[in-house]
């Protein structure tokens, strides 16, 4: 009986609060032409029920993270060993120069799927299979250059050593200095 006590109290807890939180629309115009819609009857001006259509729901997106990290397909994991060829580090590109080349040894041939990051600074300048490339207009100053395989989901299966490049590029001023003759 107690069973059946509780069952009824909320069934009628449950009626009352889907009936408190259907409500009705009211559409009203008052004397300057100004529509409002409210939940509440407006007593001062004649109100119209307003038929809303159902909502069209729809299930949320799946979220998958940026990060996610590689499903397991039964693969086994590869280690690359990657080696700059192509600067050595120290290098320096001289003031005519406007492009570096970039080649690089692997122990192994990529498989599907992993791509090889070239990383200046540590951001990445030029994303391919290519064992060689042409990073262009490099800024002046001195930079670290990287290179690391990686695989479609952007986990790291390797890494060269970083090696140090030096751009040489001359300063052009906008207004020379003029120097004069010996006075």
């Amino acid at each position: 009986m107690r069973t059946y006590l509780t069952f009824l109290f909320c069934s009628l807890v449950t009626l009352f609060l889907a009936q408190a939180a259907y409500a009705e629309i009211y559409k009203s115009v008052d004397k300057q032409g100004r529509v409002t819609y409210t939940d509440k009857l407006p007593a001062d001006v004649k109100a119209t029920v307003v038929d809303l259509p159902s909502i069209n729901a729809l299930p949320p997106m799946q979220y998958i993270p940026v990060n996610s990290p590689e499903p397991n397909l039964g693969a086994v994991d590869v280690d690359y060993q990657v080696s700059i060829v192509s600067p050595v580090s120290g290098d320096t590109l001289p003031a005519g120069e406007p492009n570096l080349n970039v080649s690089i040894n692997l122990d192994q041939d990529l498989r599907p799927g992993h791509v090889l990051a070239y990383l200046l600074d540590g951001y990445i300048v030029e994303k391919t299979t290519a064992l060689a490339v042409t990073l262009v207009e490099l800024p002046r100053g001195q930079h670290k250059l990287h290179v690391e395989v990686m695989s479609k989901y952007g986990k790291s299966l390797g890494q060269s050593n970083a090696i140090t490049v030096i751009v040489d590029r001359p300063i052009m001023h906008k207004n020379p200095v003029k120097v004069s003759g010996n006075q």
